[in-house]
């Protein structure tokens, strides 16, 4: 457990370090500014494409060798960053260093549902709480070392990856890799239901940060501060269930919730105390990913080909942020809080549909 929330916490710690940095990729490279966002998408590329391999490889070669691969390939990309001496390379260290993100990322969600099969709603909030912690030191890193250098900042990430490669190496007594339940009775049918799901959460999670900060500004809030708890207690939501309630039912819980969040937005968000709503709100959200994670696995078996697909979807469920901002433009930014409302009630009872429907499915095939 401790190499997982190791792992964890190193893949929310790099995600975070690109945007406080972009002055500086923007000096040091003579790019223009509205250029350097695409170091971003050369991150973004590279996690698609190993999310989406690591559910096809990592059957093949076993955590022993998987576990290591995804932290030090992570390393060798930040290593890249730190030497590259022209745009280009350091475009090809930011792909390499999100190729070992979404490596690590897929497998660490594998090892812990092979770990933990009867407490993955525990486990998975644990590790999701890691990697928020990671997230909230990203920033904060940047603005210790980044007066030395990019090069100095992703040295420091390559050796703190290369630090935890060797620390995974070492766990004694890895499962082995489980295998992927069978498709019949409509495994894939049900695979794509999941894919909905994650889609439109990661869209709500990321909108909740992204508009909620505009919103805010609007209403002459400090929004860095206010959405910045709101990215905090999602960790804090994910520990207490983690802590207090391991043993819930991951697809009941996920109703609760996400009503819960819906109705955060429209009694606060809509009032003279807005800014709490959004951290309140991420209390709520921040353990739907480990819960929803935790049924997947559940209902499709804790192998890698569910878990990939799954988390494919949600990284596709980041350009839900674009289309809220089609809503915004043509109803305000007061629209904002019932735009996210609406979205998470929608959420919360397709997860009340999906669990009827697959109670009736397992029933009718048993």
């Amino acid at each position: 457990m401790a190499a997982a929330l190791a792992s964890a916490m190193l893949v929310g710690l790099v995600q975070t370090t690109f945007g406080p940095a972009f002055s500086a990729f923007s000096r040091r490279f003579g790019v223009p500014i509205d250029e350097v966002g695409f170091i971003v998408g050369a991150f973004f590329a590279g996690t698609l494409l190993t999310t989406w391999l690591a559910g096809r490889w990592l059957t093949a070669v076993g955590f022993s060798a998987a576990l290591p691969a995804g932290p030090a390939l992570l390393g060798l990309g930040a290593l890249a960053l730190a030497v590259a001496p022209v745009w280009g390379a350091a475009l090809f260290g930011a792909f390499v260093t999100g190729a070992g993100f979404g490596w690590v990322n897929t497998t660490i969600l594998v090892l812990l549902g092979a770990a933990y099969p009867t407490r993955r709603l525990a486990a998975f909030n644990l590790e999701s709480a890691f990697f928020g912690l990671g997230s909230m030191v990203g920033p904060w890193l940047v603005g210790i070392l980044l007066g030395f250098g990019l090069q100095v900042l992703y040295a420091t990430i390559a050796a703190l990856a290369f630090l935890v490669a060797v620390l995974v190496l070492g766990v004694p007594r890895l499962p082995a890799v489980p295998g992927e339940k069978a498709r019949a009775g409509g495994a894939d049918v049900r695979l794509f239901a999941f894919m909905a799901f994650f889609f439109v959460y990661v869209g709500l999670e990321s909108s909740g940060g992204h508009w909620g900060a505009y919103h805010l500004e609007t209403l002459g809030w400090t929004s860095v501060v206010w959405i910045g708890l709101y990215w905090g207690m999602q960790t804090a939501g994910r520990l207490t269930v983690a802590a207090f309630a391991p043993g819930l039912r991951a697809e009941r819980f996920l109703f609760f919730a996400l009503t819960l969040v819906a109705l955060t937005y429209v009694l606060v968000a809509t009032g003279p105390r807005a800014g709490y709503a959004y951290p309140a709100a991420g209390f709520f959200l921040g353990p739907v990913f480990p819960a929803a994670m935790s049924w997947v696995q559940q209902v499709l078996g804790p192998g890698g080909r569910a878990t990939s697909w799954v988390l494919l979807a949600g990284g596709v469920g980041g350009l839900f942020p674009s289309l809220i901002g089609v809503a915004v433009g043509r109803f305000g930014p007061g629209s904002i809080p019932f735009i996210l409302a609406a979205i998470a009630l929608v959420l919360a009872f397709y997860a009340l549909v999906l669990e009827g429907w697959l109670r009736k499915k397992h029933r009718s095939a048993g």
